[in-house]
Formats: C-alpha cells, structure tokens, sequence
C-alpha cells in the first residue's frame, strides 16, 4: 500500500509539473482570446510535452487541410501561352464580327470564345480543365479581360476617329501621350482597330465595314445625346441592335439594308474608301461569325 500510495503521489506531482495553467491564463489576457479559445487553452496546460506536441502536428494537420479548401494545391495553376494566344485572336475576331449580336450583355461574347475554345481541346481548354471550376474559372476571367480591354480599344478607336469636333464629350485612354483626333474613312477605322489590337490575322472585309460604320454611327447619337452616359456606349449598340432584330426578326435582307444604308452615310461623312467587297475573310473570322450566328455545328473542322 505504501509502495503504490508513492506511485499515486509520484504521478500527481508529474502532473503538477506539466500543468501550466497559471501560464494559460496570462497568455489569454494578454492577446485577449476569446472565452472558448480560453478554455482550450487551459486544457492544453494540463497536458504533458509529448501530448502537447501531438495535439501541436494535429493542428498543423488540420491548418493545412483549411488552406488547401481555400486554396488547393494546383493554385499555380496558370493558363498556357498557346491558350493566352488562342484567347486573344477568338476575342478580336468575336469582337469584329459583323453578326455580333450583344457585346456586353449577358456576358455572351465571353460564352462565345469559349465555346470556340471548347471545340478544340487541343489548344488547352480540355474537359479536364472545363471540369474544374478552379481552373474553368481562371480561363473565363481571362476571357471575360481580354474582351474589356478590346472593346475599350475599339471604343477610343472610333471616338478618335471622329475628328476633334466631339472628343470633348467622350473619353479617351489614360495614356500619358495624348491622341490626336482626326476624321477616318470606314477603311481606314477597321483596318486602325485591327492594328491597335494586334490582330494582324483579321482582314478587313465589307461585312465589317458595315459593322464598325453602325458603330460609329450609334457613338455620334450618344455624344449628341443630352444628358447621355458615354461609359453605357456598349450597351447603348447591344440595346441598337435587339432592336434591329426585334424590328426584322426573320428579315435579314431588311437587316442587311438598314446597315449598308448606315454603311453609306459612313462613307459620305467621312470620305469615300474603296470597299474590300472581294476580300474574303481569314478562317478565325469565319469561326467567329458562324459561333456568333448560331451556325457554328454547320462550319466544318
């Protein structure tokens, strides 16, 4: 009995020696832990080094599964150079489709380049990678980026294009060097917007001549319209052209006057310009018009 009470008093001391609770409670007051954090703390006092470290790499453990639920394990995941180049020719070549429908609305031009993307996996866009919304959603930003920074592109190209007379109602870019306005036939304006977006693989064609002089068309009726927001331009042209298909919904003859009427007025307002009627356009564009159109399942390869 003497021997075990020795024993019982041997491992209540051990554990007197462990306990650091006193430490506890002045470490909680001093980074101000909350009650519940407090109590855990407390009982960590009482455990022994080694349990105190094995409650230590449980932690750890668990820190690392939190941080891998926000932020997993391939988050360097980065978009390949092939797919960047890839995103960056269906964004000018959607963009300057002339049977673009919506620009900004319902986010359909970034829906379009990657349907584009998706029909040829080859390029990165794989399943594996449409799978997974981490990944899915790393591309669709820089989609969704790219197409911004192009419209905007477009949008000072053709302000420029103007001449001086309205540039002081619109906004031009931040650029330190300032931009000298002068009035552009429609030629010239495409073939300005192709060049400022490095999409030297587009051609200029009579289809996108329509296209850009409705364009500068509806940014003239913006200007001069009083009290008009010019950052609401895109939205003005998409509004423009659900208009135009609400008017003619199965008409695109009456579609197609209407533009080569607004193609006419261009070319008396700012000079005439021979017309590429015999240029055909590159396979990128084709690409965009017929995923644009609806018609992509019927373009081959």
């Amino acid at each position: 009995m003497q021997q075990e009470g020795r024993h019982l008093g041997h491992r209540r001391s051990a554990s007197e020696a462990f306990d650091l609770t006193q430490d506890a409670h002045w470490a909680s007051r001093r980074v101000r832990l909350r009650p519940a954090d407090t109590d855990t703390l407390l009982c960590l006092s009482r455990l022994s080094p080694a349990q105190r470290e094995m409650w230590s790499n449980a932690m750890l453990l668990k820190l690392n599964e939190r941080l891998e639920i926000i932020a997993p394990a391939d988050a360097q995941w980065a978009i390949s150079e092939n797919l960047k180049d890839k995103i960056e020719q269906y964004a000018n070549a959607i963009l300057c489709s002339p049977v673009l429908s919506e620009y900004v609305t319902k986010q359909s031009s970034t829906k379009l380049v990657a349907g584009i993307l998706a029909r040829h996996p080859s390029w990165g866009y794989t399943l594996e990678v449409q799978a997974d919304k981490y990944k899915r959603d790393i591309v669709l930003a820089r989609i969704g980026q790219r197409l911004t920074d192009r419209r905007s592109d477009i949008k000072e190209i053709i302000l420029l294009s103007l001449g001086p007379g309205l540039q002081t109602f619109g906004t031009t870019s931040k650029s330190k060097k300032q931009k000298v306005a002068v009035k552009t036939d429609i030629v010239q304006l495409c073939s300005d917007i192709l060049a400022r977006c490095h999409a030297t693989n587009l051609k200029v064609t009579l289809q996108m001549c329509g296209r850009i002089a409705l364009l500068r068309k509806t940014m003239v009726a913006v200007l001069q319209s009083p009290g008009s927001n010019f950052d609401k331009y895109w939205y003005v042209v998409d509004a423009q052209l659900a208009s135009l298909q609400a008017k003619y919904p199965s008409d695109p003859a009456a579609i197609s006057r209407w533009v080569s009427k607004s193609l006419e007025e261009d070319l008396q307002q700012y000079g005439r310009a021979d017309l590429p009627e015999a240029i055909r356009a590159d396979r990128s564009q084709e690409v965009a018009d017929s995923a644009a159109s609806g018609t992509f399942d019927m373009l081959e390869g």
